[in-house]
Parts: C-alpha cells; sequence; structure tokens
C-alpha cells in the first residue's frame, strides 16, 4: 500500500483538533478628569477565559492585542479601550473613566465600567458572552459631590465593582479588583481621583490600576494587563487621567506550536507549553 502524499497528510491533520487552555483580555479604559476635581478611574477590559477550547491542528489562528485607551486632561471622559481577540473570540474593551461632572463610559458587552467622575455615578456594564467563553463586566463606582473634598469612583474590574467615593471623608474610590488566571493577574479597575491629599489614590485591586493625587495626574495601568488608568486629580488644566494598558492572549497546551507570529513570550510548566502574545500575530499547531 503507497504511503500518503505531503497534501494528504496536510487534509488528514486539519481535521485533528486539540484543547488549549485560552484567555483573551481587551484594553482598559483611560482615566477621565474633572474641573470638579475628581476624574473617575477607567474600567477594565473585558476577559474571555475558557480550560478547554478546542484548536484545529495545521490551521493558523489570528491574535490581535487591543491597546488601551488614553488617560485625558481637563473636565473629559478617558478613551475606551480596545478590543483583543483569538479567532472568533473578542473580549470587549473597558470604558472609560468619567469627566467633566459627567458619568463614567458604559463599557461593551463583556467590558467593565468606568468610574463616575465628581459629582456623577458611575458607568454600567453589562455581561457579555463570545463563542462560549465567559465574559466578565462590572460596573464602575460613583460619588455624591462635596465641594471640600470632592472626589470620584473607580472602574470597574474583573473581580468585582469599582468602589464608590466617600466625598464627606475625601475617600476614593478604589478600581474594582483583578483576576488569576494561568498564573497571570489581569484586569483590575483604575483608582478615582480627587482633591484630598491625605488618602492615597484608589487601587485595581490585586492588580493595580492607577491612582491620582492633589497634583493631577492619574497612574496608568500595569502593562499588558488590561487594567484601567488611574482618574486625574486637583484643578490644574495640566492635570491628566492615566491611560488604560494593552490587553493579552495567553494560551497553555500540551502540544508546542508549529509556528508563530508577533513575538509571543514562551514558557513552560511541566508538560505545558505557553505562549503571551503581547502583541498582534498568529499561532499554529
Amino acid at each position: 500500500m503507497p504511503l500518503l502524499g505531503t497534501s494528504a497528510s496536510q487534509n488528514i491533520k486539519s481535521f485533528l483538533a486539540i484543547d488549549v487552555e485560552v484567555l483573551v483580555v481587551a484594553g482598559g479604559g483611560g482615566g477621565g478628569s474633572s474641573s470638579n476635581d475628581g476624574g473617575g478611574g477607567g474600567g477594565a477590559g473585558g476577559v474571555l477565559y475558557t480550560s478547554s477550547k478546542q484548536i484545529s491542528l495545521g490551521i493558523s489562528q489570528s491574535i490581535v492585542i487591543g491597546g488601551g485607551g488614553n488617560g485625558v486632561g481637563w473636565a473629559a471622559r478617558g478613551g475606551i479601550g480596545n478590543n483583543s481577540s483569538f479567532g472568533l473570540a473578542t473580549a470587549n474593551g473597558g470604558g472609560g473613566g468619567g469627566g467633566g461632572g459627567g458619568d463614567g463610559g458604559t463599557a461593551q458587552a463583556g467590558g467593565n465600567g468606568g468610574g463616575g467622575s465628581a459629582g456623577q455615578s458611575g458607568g454600567a456594564a453589562t455581561q457579555g458572552n463570545s463563542d462560549g467563553l465567559t465574559g466578565y463586566g462590572n460596573a464602575g463606582g460613583g460619588t455624591i459631590q462635596n465641594y471640600s473634598k470632592p472626589c470620584a469612583g473607580g472602574g470597574g474590574g474583573a473581580g468585582g465593582a469599582g468602589g464608590d467615593a466617600q466625598t464627606g471623608s475625601g475617600i476614593r474610590g478604589n478600581g474594582g479588583s483583578g483576576l488569576t488566571f494561568i498564573g497571570t493577574t489581569v484586569a483590575g479597575g483604575g483608582g478615582g481621583g480627587g482633591r484630598n491629599t491625605a488618602t492615597g489614590g484608589g487601587i485595581g485591586g490585586s492588580s493595580i490600576g492607577g491612582s491620582s493625587n492633589f497634583s493631577g495626574t492619574g497612574g496608568n495601568g500595569v502593562v499588558n494587563t488590561g487594567s484601567g488608568g488611574g482618574g486625574a486629580g486637583g484643578t490644574s488644566v495640566t492635570a491628566a487621567g492615566g491611560n488604560g494598558s494593552s490587553g493579552l492572549v495567553l494560551l497553555k497546551s500540551l502540544q508546542v506550536a508549529a509556528s508563530t507570529s508577533g513575538s509571543p513570550v514562551y514558557t513552560t510548566s511541566g508538560s505545558y507549553h505557553i505562549y503571551q502574545f503581547n502583541a498582534t500575530g498568529s499561532i499554529t499547531f
């Protein structure tokens, strides 16, 4: 009996599949700024995760990494984070933090809402699913205006809603906590900004989103975690919210990849092969 030719072998291979652990995190929203002295923290990017997704052998899988939303200066809402995807599975960007006395941004399905700026409530975020993967979406925190100690709510994170500001005490809202997958903590919300210097800026739980103070500038989200940027504090026209961080795609498999593009970070854990994509690319098993 003749041996199979190369083309026949490739056709058979394309019908085979393996199970791969997949994490997709979108870009976090940027922190807002407010003339009312407290910009809302940016919402974390949406998270999609599955412990067992079937991937066809010999077929290239496209990967897109969404950038974080820009932090903004002087009474404006932070920018919305950009989507990340693995094949058809898409995680949606986080909402920008509120600014100018307005609500925090409303994220797309699966994203997390930005916190409200001083004087308004946080933006809502909706639950969403894509390609059978679980979507996380939590609302940003709000605040009630207090002219002596105005401050803003934190952005929603993958692990929980953003914290409400306690303006009577001058306490800014913490960003919602992140979650840990495949040994990596991702998607913490950005902390709210405010005028009072007696309290530190809010943080994004176990994944630091950002902080801010009287002098103004909010902290940036942790690189390649999909965390939100911190809201601006103070009244300076040069004060700006922090930038949301770009997202990532993590893959964990018992089989080594046949090829990749986009320069993923490759590590191993026991018998597993782990690929972290911090930039757009592709992978073929």
